[in-house]
């Protein structure tokens, strides 16, 4: 799993716990799967903590995961949804 960041943004977790981070949500991710079949496919997975907004994009073979300011508005996720799908459609 690749990690891009934004220019002079420090990370919350220490590089060293990153990885683990990343497979902690592959495994959440799929452990939701087996509900695609009646829910339909998982858009996006949004986490709410105290010091930031985790939100989770899962396409078939990779995840984009983007954080954000703890006041950032959920209203806006579906504009996130809509920027990601056009990206993939491009192939980016």
């Amino acid at each position: 799993m690749d990690a891009v960041k934004r220019a002079g943004l420090d990370s919350l977790e220490p590089q060293a716990e990153t990885k683990k981070i990343q497979e902690r949500w592959a495994i959440a991710r799929s452990m939701t799967a087996g509900s695609d079949e009646y829910f339909g496919r998982m858009k996006t997975i949004v986490v709410r903590r105290e010091k930031l907004v985790e939100m989770l994009f899962p396409a078939s073979d990779y995840t984009v995961i983007i954080s954000a300011h703890p006041s950032f508005p959920l209203g806006k996720i579906p504009q996130l949804e809509s920027l990601l799908n056009n990206l993939r459609a491009e192939g980016d």
